[in-house]
């Protein structure tokens, strides 16, 4: 018979192990994508809510404001510059919706006028990593994607130990990434990020990163109007002790085995950048609208 506390302690071992475990890359390049379950409904009767957003105001601070979503977040990425909130942001909200604006404007420079993007990009930590991050559960955008070619929005999750334990390697979590000259597909990616103050002995020197692919042409009933994805649709990331489960519409479309690293507390981020490689064919400007973005939790908490 075992007392209290030594099943408290035993319980404590466990947890620390599973904290300090570490994939390798060769462990790492062996994953596959379980796409046995597509099409399964999810299941949120066992979920309470624990952050929702439906844009009724704008809800968008800077990075030292009070939330709940804080902006420019993440340093910039793709053609486009993510430019904070205000009058002339890229954020703005209209009858429940939010808009991020990307944007193309001419400036002149010493060697003549030169083209520059501007967008957006909210995440839901400020700066020093303080804010909503939620470990295991389930994470939900319901937005609708500009059409053309160079938007790249996506809706993703990252570890908030890149801003707390720079000692421990990063988790991301691509829920949807799309690529406006792709109109047929959704993209969702796996990613282990090296630590930013990695140990000598520590073999994650590169980024591991793993992805799925999901052709809309397959989706019943059709969601494509000539080829286009128009409209609103929901893009959801669960993940359990288990597994990271992707969908689409809130139906599985693949899932992959939990890592050690992604047993982390995850904040949440929404951006609309610009694809790099189609800049120059980009019509300006786009627009990402966001019905709404929630998360939930296992009314009773898995074994961390």
């Amino acid at each position: 018979m075992k007392t209290a506390s030594g099943t408290l302690a035993i319980a404590f071992l466990v947890a620390a192990a599973s904290a300090t475990a570490q994939t390798t890359p060769a462990a790492f390049k062996t994953m596959k994508w379980d796409t046995s379950h597509a099409g399964t409904a999810l299941d949120l009767s066992g979920y309470k809510q624990t952050f929702t957003d439906d844009f009724d105001r704008v809800s968008v601070t800077a990075d030292t404001g009070a939330g709940p979503w804080f902006a420019p977040g993440h340093t910039t990425f793709g053609a486009a510059t993510f430019l904070p909130p205000g009058a002339s942001g890229p954020f703005s909200v209209t009858n429940g919706l939010l808009t991020i604006r990307a944007e193309k404007s001419t400036v002149d420079t010493p060697k003549g006028p030169k083209t520059k993007w501007t967008t957006g990009c909210m995440q839901t930590v400020d700066a020093k990593g303080k804010g909503f991050a939620q470990q295991y559960g389930y994470f939900e955008m319901k937005a609708k994607f500009p059409p053309g070619k160079g938007g790249w929005p996506a809706f993703w999750l990252l570890s908030q130990n890149g801003y707390l334990d720079k000692s421990r390697r990063r988790t991301e979590i691509d829920v949807v990434e799309w690529y406006g000259g792709d109109a047929k597909g959704v993209h969702t990616c796996v990613h282990i990020w090296p630590a930013g103050q990695r140990a000598a002995d520590d073999p994650v020197v590169k980024p591991l990163h793993s992805s799925l692919y999901h052709n809309l042409n397959h989706v019943t009933p059709p969601v494509l109007t000539d080829g286009k994805l128009e409209g609103f649709h929901t893009y959801g990331s669960e993940l359990t002790p288990e597994w990271v489960i992707m969908y689409f519409d809130r139906r599985e479309i693949g899932r992959i085995k939990t890592l050690p690293e992604w047993r982390t507390p995850l904040y949440m981020v929404v951006d609309l950048a610009l694809f790099e490689k189609e800049a120059g064919a980009a019509e300006s400007p786009k627009d990402l609208v966001v019905d709404s973005v929630a998360a939930y939790a296992r009314k009773e908490q898995p074994p961390q």
